[in-house]
């Protein structure tokens, strides 16, 4: 069992693997727009060479849910001991599992899930020199199935916490994509996106939090909350093996990721903000031609001097005079062009006559109406009729929510064992680097790849595909563009032609990994185009573009990591970031999408790795399809690490706001966590008082005498971040704010 399960680990995070286990016996309520939901825990402890007997299932033990705000939670949990011949040879292994879910009314208006998944999964040997080979692995996911009647923006928040120990391994995962999509071996890891890109997903592993947003049309779509975690006993080789250790033989490890989906209709207006909020009345955004309407009622114009209106900053209209008064005041209503498709800020500046200024603000999300974004995200996909191996970083299984009884896929592919494996290590081989170098491998290759289908004689001839360049971390950019073609044929009938075609495109930098700070950018783009000349052919291709940029290296000291990307096209792009188990950041983008995460990273080895992919084939909806993404991975040092301003510390952000040059906010010190907060000699000369705040608590209020040149030590947790925000009175009676915020140092 265990060599199954850590060989089929190499796929990495499944997320929709889990994501629907369970979902087609369990019915919701009627009406419903969640039409099949679960929320469960599976484990599986198991030993293939010591006495003792196995536990667990790949049957998921669950109870379902549906979006009516009731809570539903679920636990598991199992152990088992294992004898080995030796005398005192026990292993002890345990799992657990919890998650919860609660769902308000998804239909046409806004709607949030929300909800927390945790796995812990240890193997725990008497005898450092154990015999037994045990296995304790478990997962606990909350998913399930709806139907979007309307284009919804719909953002993914999550947070994670987690630890490992020794041979262990665990992540947290929240992700919603296409139903029919989320289905077949993604070769190449994008988390059930499909085709089509229609979907998200982002990872919350050891202090870890991570937000996505993406424009879904309507549809069938899933959901799932996942948590995994594995733990395994074996006799250490003296090398590093999968786990990144080179003698450890027992290990445990507990993740827990706590999850938001926020769904809000195209063209949301957000709440009237504002002192003139009263005062100005917002309609929604005209879905069909990107107007928005904003209305003055009888007693504003009557109070008002000058009304002023603006679209993203930009002046639209001003109403003054006669123009706003007219011969006596009376209601208006304004109508302000803006662009359908993009995200708007209206503000509507008010000076009334007796001298006050009010300001109202409303901001609209874009906005896509009837069958414009079905047309837009490129339709659906089409099937996949082959598993790709090698799996490289990150990949995962994910079975079809739709065509696939769930049970069956989970015993048939082992999904299990897909929890935690080699998440970070699948698909990156080394590659000697120049002399000097502080990555161990890097390149960049842009890929265009075909498969064929069909009967048994089908052939396809190629032109080549392309090699990889070099990657190394000197901040240069390397580049790689791929051209290729192909040809299905039948011997015997000429007519019975498929053509293939696709093009990649990527360009990578890294600057140099060090004790400093560090940045990796990578941008993506492909194309494919699939088409037949014959309608029912006997055979079937599909053309794929796979750009990609990857290195290995050796983190000297623990480093924050934060990830942003964008992405547009029918496709999909990820980045990810992690050491060799565990602590993992990555976000995938789909069509029009654009997200962030950020995690803590111990020192040690780290993969890095941004993909692009697009494919069509002979028998989908789409014969042509493009996409395009970029990506930035910044890592900042915790710990004793040149930062910007004075003196080492933590890494901070820039100052911002003007201190008068009473004060200057200095670096913080990692071994205490707390940050210096000097006063200059203009402290006495122009203030009257000082007060500084941590994340919103006062620590000290300066006044008098105690404004002289002098280090105000300001303390805060070293595992936290701080915003450091400096009030001075001066004595002028104006007032200044000077804010910098810090990293956690551990």
């Amino acid at each position: 069992m265990k060599n199954v399960l850590v060989r089929r680990s190499v796929a990495g995070l499944s997320l929709a693997a889990l994501t629907a286990f369970g979902l087609v016996s369990i019915p919701s309520a009627a009406r419903a727009a969640v039409e099949e939901g679960m929320i469960a825990g599976q484990y599986a402890i198991s030993s293939g060479n010591c006495e003792g007997a196995d536990v667990g299932s790949f049957e998921p033990d669950g109870l379902p849910w549906t979006d009516n705000n009731a809570p539903v939670s679920k636990n598991t949990s199992g152990s088992a001991t294992f004898t080995g011949d030796g005398e005192g040879d026990t292993v002890a292994a345990t799992t657990s599992t919890s998650a919860s879910i609660t769902a308000s009314p998804i239909g046409s208006g806004p709607a949030t899930i929300t909800g927390s998944a945790s796995a812990s999964a240890s193997a725990l040997a008497s005898n450092p020199e154990t015999a037994c080979d045990v296995n304790a692995q478990t997962q606990s996911v909350a998913a399930g199935l709806f139907t979007l009647t309307q284009p919804m923006w719909v953002t993914l928040t999550a947070t994670g916490q987690g630890h490992r120990q020794g041979r262990a391994a665990g992540a947290s995962y929240v992700g919603i994509g296409s139903a029919q999509g989320m289905g077949g071996w993604l070769g190449e890891g994008y988390f059930g996106l499909g085709f089509g890109g229609d979907g998200l997903m982002v990872s919350a592993s050891n202090r870890g939090s991570s937000v996505a947003a993406t424009l879904l049309p309507p549809g069938r779509y899933g959901v799932a909350f996942l948590a995994v975690a594995l733990a395994e006993t074996d006799q250490p080789s003296g090398e590093p093996d999968e786990f990144g250790s080179s003698t450890a033989h027992d290990g445990s490890a507990s993740y827990t990721g706590n999850f938001k989906v926020e769904m809000k209709p195209a063209g949301t207006a957000s709440a009237v903000t504002g002192k003139g909020a009263p005062l100005v009345q917002f309609a929604e955004r005209d879905c069909a031609n990107g107007n928005v309407s904003v209305a003055l009622s009888k007693k504003t114009v009557k109070k008002a001097k000058r009304v002023v209106f603006k679209v993203n900053g930009a002046k639209a209209t001003v109403l003054k005079g006669k123009g706003l008064q007219g011969k006596k005041p009376k209601a208006k209503t304004v109508v302000l062009p803006t662009s359908v498709s993009a995200v708007t800020k209206v503000k509507v500046k008010l000076i009334l006559a007796n001298g006050r200024r009010w300001l109202a603000r409303w901001w609209y999300r874009p906005s896509m109406c009837g069958g414009s974004a079905r047309g837009y995200m490129g339709g659906g996909r089409g099937p996949v009729h082959t598993a790709r191996a090698p799996l490289p970083l990150g990949t995962v299984f994910v079975p079809d929510l739709e065509e696939h009884p769930v049970e069956k896929q989970l015993v048939r592919r082992s999904a299990l064992g897909l929890a935690a494996g080699a998440l970070a290590v699948a698909g990156l081989s080394a590659t000697p680097m120049p002399a000097g170098a502080a990555i161990e491998y890097g390149e960049v290759r842009a890929e265009v790849g075909f498969n064929k289908w069909g009967d048994a004689d089908c052939a396809i001839a190629t032109t080549p595909d392309s090699g990889s360049v070099e990657l190394v971390d000197n901040g240069v950019p390397v580049s790689q563009s791929w051209n290729r073609t192909g040809t299905v044929t039948i011997p015997g009938n000429p007519a019975d032609v498929s053509d293939l075609s696709g093009s990649s495109q990527v360009t990578a930098s890294l600057t140099p990994i060090g004790a400093g700070r560090a940045t990796f950018t990578a941008s993506v783009s492909g194309s494919a185009s699939a088409s037949s000349d014959l309608a029912d052919g006997a055979c079937s291709g599909e053309a794929s573009s796979r750009p990609e940029a990857r290195a290995e290296f050796d983190l000297p000291q623990p480093m924050w990591a934060t990830i942003t990307g964008s992405g547009d096209g029918a496709g999909a792009a990820q980045a990810m970031i992690g050491d060799i188990q565990g602590s993992v950041a990555a976000v995938v983008v789909g069509t029009r999408s654009e997200g962030s995460a950020s995690i803590l990273l111990p020192a040690g080895p780290t993969q890095i790795q941004v993909q692009g992919q697009v494919r069509v084939d002979t028998d989908g909806p789409a014969r042509t399809r493009s996409y395009a993404g970029s990506f930035t991975i910044e890592l900042k040092p915790v710990g004793d690490a040149p930062v910007p301003g004075p003196g080492p510390g933590g890494a901070a952000s820039a100052v911002s706001g003007k201190s008068k040059g009473v004060v200057i906010l200095g670096a913080r010190d990692c071994a205490t966590g707390s940050v210096s907060v000097d006063l200059t000699k203009k402290a006495k000369k122009k203030a009257t008082q000082v007060l500084i705040t941590v994340n919103g608590a006062k620590v000290a209020k300066l006044k008098g005498k105690k404004l002289k040149p002098r280090a105000v030590v300001v303390p805060a947790a070293r595992s936290a971040a701080a915003e450091v925000v400096v009030q001075i009175k001066l004595k002028n009676g104006k007032k200044a704010t000077v804010t910098r915020s810090y990293l956690a140092c551990s």
